[in-house]
């Protein structure tokens, strides 16, 4: 008796929400000759429940906030200095995870937090444009 053949399945089609990402820039610091302003690759499309996880009040702690944003910040231009006195990258918190956030001041933190936060929405100059966003998410 001859077998049946199976045949192929048809391809599912549609969107799939995929994580998409793009670069910040902090202008909150005036950069010196030789320097660059602080940029940060980060997670544009959290799903709502990723970011009703992240943490937000007035008893939550940046290490509360860290340990939740950490995989969605995966690449910066952050360089600090080794044992020996050597200028050397620091690893993105995606890479190194949350205590990567200590190598950054308050002022930093709070500014990449806000980018994480708000980035569904092309950022926080987004919001202050009247919801017009220039963004692009690949």
């Amino acid at each position: 008796m001859p077998k049946k053949s199976t045949p192929e399945p048809t391809p599912l089609t549609g969107f799939r929400v995929r994580p998409r990402y793009r670069e910040v820039v902090c202008d909150w610091y005036e950069v010196e000759e030789g320097e660059e302003p602080f940029k940060a690759t980060i997670r544009t499309n959290l799903t709502f429940g990723e970011l009703r996880d992240i943490p937000s009040g007035k008893d939550v702690t940046f290490e509360d906030v860290w340990q939740v944003i950490h995989p969605y910040v995966t690449g910066w231009n952050l360089v600090g200095e080794t044992e020996d006195g050597t200028q050397a990258p620091v690893p993105p918190p995606a890479e190194a995870g949350p205590d990567a956030f200590f190598m950054l001041d308050a002022g930093l933190n709070l500014w990449l937090i806000g980018q994480v936060r708000t980035a569904h929405l092309g950022g926080p100059k987004a919001l202050e444009k009247g919801g017009e966003s220039e963004r692009k998410n690949d």
